[in-house]
């Protein structure tokens, strides 16, 4: 008996064994016995050629999915709703573990997955209130005519391909880390949108442009950090008369505050991607019809951002590129229209140094008044440990950091502002477009980043916009540190829609951008923003295409390769 006790006992501890994650330090290896499972482990994520195929069942029609020879899918469906649906679903097939990670770093829920690694980052992000705002953003969606059907779609098909999968068929990231996806949500998508705000125009020069006004006298300061840049070549050509009487913003009471940085992970070098576009009028094309091209250069990822496909229906006929986890194309091209972006850099983000009553830090100074702070306690679930709580404060400005360099600092950001605005709206009417006034009816939706939303038909119109909303501060603010005690220092709403910077069909015959100031000194607005860009960039494009006549696509190319 003990002969055969001790295999069957040796057995089973094995067998355990080979069940359980590994603890390694403060990391893990994952369970060995089903990642090494010959029938279901990491050798079934071999890469294959995609099959056509067709979703039957959970759509109101049949919806085919075709690759082409660039294995590019192009959905046929017949009903808005239906391509939607399916286009969830690709997402989901082929980006699925890359929707989370994005997600949950933008939520402040990576410690979720990863442990205790994370939970730093975590607890930032949620200092900065992300996950906040994408909730009542996905809220609100809903309330607009229309959204609710759109959102279900493409959550019904991330999630009918999520649990069509078993453990044979998670995502090799998934079983190298030993946890399975979750369920997508509108939130999710929210956050997904909200994720890429983070990376375009988040801009926090604040700090050091207080430290260096402290610093400097104002003649080395106005030196060093000029407000213009007479080298660049402005998005709307120099000499353009602005017929509008703009908004005049009253004078805050802000002094410059003596704060010093510190050396944080707040301090660290950010990557500065410079993006291009233009479009170029039939007057100056080969074949008589306007060309548009974009370059949009941003942060280096694993899987690449973009997802190139095509979706038909019979309202819409769209090719381009999307992003996993957000429906409709981002930049396209339809049969009657073509549209591409890039990033304006306007600065939509301010801190406010918080008054506080004592140390306990629930009251602070709002004109000349103690008012409470807003306390949430955020629970951070990390995996393998006890959660974590930190307590955020919300003020009338807005969420209130506890570290860093911007400790006990109130961040207004436009992300959070804008939550109740119907930003779908835009996505939907620029990828069922046929116009200029399609055009221009759908960048007025467009909420942020501040983006150059350029432009093209086939009926011969070219254009660009400084889309986006773009807040009026009180006058000579925006650029330092601001005093959170009293609320004339606030933002005085936003620059008006027709007044925003943009030009319709230009007797230059071409409209460009290259992430350059968007006007020249005389637009009656200041123009606040990232201040690191090459100004040859742009100057470049316009001196090709000013000397040029006769452009083709191939000279598009050319001039997208020029160094």
């Amino acid at each position: 008996m003990k002969k055969i006790l001790l295999p069957v006992i040796l057995l089973t501890a094995w067998m355990i064994f080979l069940s359980m994650d590994i603890p390694v330090g403060n990391n893990f290896l994952p369970a060995l016995g089903r990642l090494i499972n010959p029938f279901s482990g990491i050798t079934r994520n071999t890469s294959a050629d995609h099959a056509d195929f067709e979703l039957q069942g959970m759509t109101q029609g049949d919806v085919k999915i075709l690759f082409d020879e660039r294995d590019v899918p192009h959905i046929y469906a017949q009903t808005l709703t239906d391509a939607i649906y399916a286009q969830g679903y690709l997402h989901a097939a082929n980006r699925l573990f890359a929707m989370d990670v994005s997600t949950r770093s933008a939520a402040g829920r990576l410690s979720e997955l990863i442990g205790n690694r994370t939970i730093e980052i975590d607890k930032r992000q949620r200092q900065r209130g992300f996950e906040q705002s994408a909730i009542e953003k996905a809220k609100n969606w809903e309330s607009y005519d229309g959204n609710k059907e759109i959102i279900d779609a493409y959550v019904n098909g991330v999630n009918d391909y999520i649990n069509s999968l078993s453990y044979a068929q998670w995502p090799i990231e998934y079983k190298l880390m030993s946890h399975g996806p979750v369920a997508w949500t509108a939130t999710h998508t929210a956050l997904m949108a909200t994720n890429m705000a983070i990376m375009l125009c988040m801009s926090e020069s604040d700090l050091k442009y207080t430290h260096a006004k402290n610093t400097l006298t104002p003649d080395q300061f106005a030196y060093l950090y000029p407000a213009h840049n007479p080298l660049e070549s402005p998005i709307i050509p120099a000499g353009t008369k602005w017929d509008f009487t703009p908004v005049k913003p009253t004078s805050s009471n802000n002094t410059i505050m003596p704060v010093i940085p510190s050396r944080t992970d707040d301090d660290r070098k950010k990557d500065i991607n410079g993006s291009n576009n233009w479009a170029i009028a039939p007057s100056k094309t080969q074949n008589g019809f306007a060309l548009l091209a974009n370059d949009p250069h941003l942060s280096l990822t694993l899987p690449n951002i973009w997802y190139e496909m095509e979706i038909h229906t019979p309202e819409m006929n769209v090719h381009g590129a999307s992003i996993p986890g957000l429906p409709f194309i981002v930049i396209g091209f339809t049969d009657s229209i073509a549209w591409g972006t890039t990033n304006s850099g306007q600065d939509v983000l301010d801190w406010y140094e918080i008054h506080w009553k004592d140390s306990t830090r629930q009251q602070y100074l709002l004109n000349g008044k103690y008012v409470d702070a807003e306390l949430r306690v955020e629970e951070i679930q990390v995996r393998g440990q006890e959660p974590v709580f930190d307590t955020v404060r919300y003020t009338y400005w807005g969420p209130v950091t506890s570290t860093g360099d911007n400790k006990d600092m109130a961040m207004k950001w436009i992300g959070h502002q804008r939550a109740k605005e119907n930003d779908i709206a835009y996505l939907k009417k620029m990828n069922t477009g046929k116009s200029l006034a399609d055009y221009r009816s759908a960048v007025e939706d467009f909420q942020y980043p501040a983006q150059n939303k350029v432009f093209a038909s086939t009926s011969g119109d070219i254009a660009i916009s400084v889309a986006g909303v773009m807040p009026i501060r009180p006058k000579g603010e925006g650029t330092f540190i601001l005093d959170g005690s009293n609320t004339v220092n606030d933002w005085q709403g936003f620059i008006p829609f027709a007044q925003a910077p943009h030009i319709i069909n230009p007797a230059s015959g071409y409209v460009s951008s290259a992430n350059q100031a968007p006007a020249e000194t005389t637009y009656p607005y200041p123009q606040l923003g990232v201040r690191t860009f090459e100004d040859y960039r742009g100057r470049v494009i316009n001196m090709v295409i000013d000397s040029s006549d006769n452009l083709t696509v191939r000279d598009m190319m050319a001039l997208q390769e020029n160094n």
